[in-house]
């Protein structure tokens, strides 16, 4: 816990016997466990520290954090102390410093993230090891958007001349195992969102068309860019994957 409150506070032996330690919980009145609502206060005093601030010694902090405030988001009943913290808090970004979760988005595609970040757009920083689904809760709870949702694309296409003679990359049993993945990805939630929306059913509907030109252009909060070798896309509406 220093990482994350230093020398803030003193701690007991964790070798004291049971009664020992009741007397400490219950008689003196000292914390078992450092609560919820402390690890939401480190956060806060790193982001208001700023620049001042090593990435490493912030991320060894957040990466004891995260967790503790992604169950405290999850749980039903939220602390009284939580809607006023999500209102003021500031995330840690993948450029090393705090900003506005309104500013930043989760990087929830790497290719639309390698295009974006090159014209400035922040991306989240996310602990170790974790995936940004796992942490959506914590991360729409703060506010911070995910990419692929943010995004309007459309595309220039131009349809082959000739018979559509694609090896099709969509057959039955690819439709099929990308379906059983996503009821594997973060105990299905993925899954149902798909089915909801109706992307699921869109997609296994998709048939392949060829194309000789496609321009793909990206939208997001007033930029606009245009990637001109993309290999595919997907127009789900109706059903049709160009490539």
């Amino acid at each position: 816990l220093s990482a994350v409150f230093g020398d803030t506070y003193a701690y007991l032996e964790s070798q004291y016997g049971r009664r020992l330690r009741d007397f400490f919980v219950e008689q003196v009145g000292i914390e078992e466990q450092v609560s919820p609502q402390l690890f939401a206060r480190a956060w806060q005093q790193l982001a208001q520290r700023g620049d001042g601030l090593e990435a490493d010694n912030v991320e060894a902090a957040l990466e004891q954090v995260y967790p503790v405030l992604l169950k405290v988001v999850q749980e039903g009943e939220p602390p009284e102390w939580l809607s006023e913290f999500l209102a003021s808090v500031q995330v840690w970004t993948q450029n090393d410093y705090f900003e506005q979760p309104t500013d930043v988005y989760v990087p929830d595609d790497l290719e639309l993230k390698k295009l974006f970040g090159e014209v400035g757009v922040r991306f989240a920083w996310l602990p170790e090891k974790a995936s940004f689904a796992s942490y959506e809760p914590l991360y729409s709870a703060l506010g911070v958007r995910s990419l692929v949702g943010s995004i309007e694309a459309t595309a220039n296409v131009r349809l082959s001349d000739g018979a559509n003679d694609l090896e099709p990359l969509l057959t039955p049993a690819v439709k099929k195992a990308v379906c059983a993945y996503l009821r594997t990805l973060n105990s299905s939630r993925e899954y149902e969102r798909a089915r909801t929306n109706g992307l699921l059913e869109a997609f296994l509907r998709t048939r392949e068309q060829q194309v000789t030109d496609l321009i793909v252009s990206y939208s997001l909060d007033g930029l606009t860019v245009e990637e001109s070798d993309s290999s595919g896309y997907w127009q789900h509406d109706q059903c049709v994957l160009h490539r």
